[in-house]
């Protein structure tokens, strides 16, 4: 055996794919480390085809779903709280914003995607900011708020949405002072331009809209939600692509313009849950959005049906659905006390049997604040723009 050290040529015998390959399986410290080794890799592991498969990895290994609660009343904001939740075991981790709240300051989660947290918040009572906050590395980035200010009379909404094939993103902003002042508008900041420098008049058809909303390919989906009293349109699906900044109107299937809707993605497909319920029972039926050649329809998926209070889908992860049931009590006594029972599950679609994650109790009336904001894991490293 040779005491001489292999020649520098040597070194480099492993083809690049395997390479690759072996990176896949490094944590994200790991990753930010080998990133810094020189020019070739840190252009090789930041680009989009590797982040991909490293999301796909980690997805397949490790998800997290964040749930945000809190109270019902406005002035308790502050001590909302986030769910960092399992959803193979039920197994809740803690978790904590890298910002802190005096009593007048509050928090809205605009969205979660690729290990990326995007949250619009205030301190202190006073302007609001947005900040994008990566909890792998700690980094964090803040961009002015267009809205800058917690506005419970406004009618506003905000969304996440990512370019097709990127790790550029948009937020987009649409707001009007209230329900007479005509149609929205509008504003999008694009990761790419980092200024808020796109609005767009919104067409009359974009009104009452959901605050849930999902995000594919580049395109945003919206549901409305019921008119006022003699007020009788029925409920439809409003998209806007960040592509081409424009807006489209989807109806609905006539069986599911009557029940409660949601939206949902389902292997990169547009689904929509619809949910009829009385007191003692209930019924759950799921379509997908079909398009071809720009030509859209519906196709029935399945349905579920039981006996009790509702479960509601709110995120479909690999074939099954996380539901959540959501349940409030007011028990008289000494005194009047509000209770909220909050049931987590998982549901098999092919199996048709629910498995219990989490059922958590609160002797206070607590508000589960739309839906679900992001069925990614925590640990991916995308690159903050």
């Amino acid at each position: 055996m040779s005491g001489r050290l292999p020649n520098a040529s040597q070194m480099h015998v492993l083809p690049e794919e395997l390479l690759v390959e072996i990176f896949l399986h490094l944590d994200a410290a790991g990753i930010l480390a080998c990133r810094a080794t020189c020019r070739y890799w840190r252009h090789k592991l930041s680009s989009y085809e590797f982040l991909l498969q490293l999301a796909k990895k980690w997805l397949a290994k490790e998800s997290h779903i964040f749930i945000h609660f809190g109270y019902s009343l406005a002035e308790q904001l502050s001590v909302d709280w986030i769910m960092n939740l399992d959803p193979l075991t039920g197994q809740v981790f803690q978790f904590q914003f890298p910002f802190s709240l005096t009593q007048r300051g509050w928090f809205d989660l605009i969205g979660v995607d690729n290990g990326l947290f995007y949250v619009r918040y205030c301190e202190d009572g006073g302007e609001s900011v947005i900040t994008i906050w990566n909890p792998a590395t700690g980094q964090r980035v803040e961009m002015e708020d267009p809205l800058q200010h917690h506005c419970p009379d406004c009618q506003y909404q905000y969304a996440l949405v990512f370019f097709p094939a990127s790790d550029e993103y948009a937020v987009l902003h649409i707001s009007k002072e209230h329900d007479d002042s005509g149609p929205p508008t509008l504003k999008m900041y694009a990761s790419f331009r980092r200024n808020w420098d796109v609005q767009v008049a919104c067409p009359q058809f974009v009104r009452r809209l959901n605050p849930s909303c999902v995000a594919i390919e580049g395109v945003v989906y919206w549901i409305t939600y019921g008119g006022y009293e003699g007020d009788e349109e029925p409920p439809y699906i409003v998209s806007f692509s960040c592509l081409d900044c424009t807006f489209e109107q989807i109806f609905l299937p006539i069986e599911a313009a009557s029940h409660c809707q949601e939206l949902l993605v389902r292997q990169g497909r547009l689904c929509l849950d619809v949910n009829n319920h009385n007191e003692e029972t209930f019924r759950t039926d799921m379509w997908q959005l079909n398009e071809v050649h720009g030509n859209r329809s519906w196709s029935w998926l399945y349905m579920f049906e039981g006996v009790g209070p509702t479960y509601r889908p709110f995120l479909i992860l690999e074939e099954d659905e996380i539901q959540i049931m959501e349940r409030h009590m007011g028990v008289f006594g000494l005194e009047y006390i509000n209770i909220t029972h909050f049931h987590i599950t998982r549901y098999g679609v092919a199996e048709q049997e629910r498995r219990n994650l989490q059922s958590i109790e609160y002797n206070e009336d607590v508000k589960f604040r739309d839906q679900i904001v992001s069925r990614h894991p925590v640990k991916v490293i995308w690159l903050l723009k």
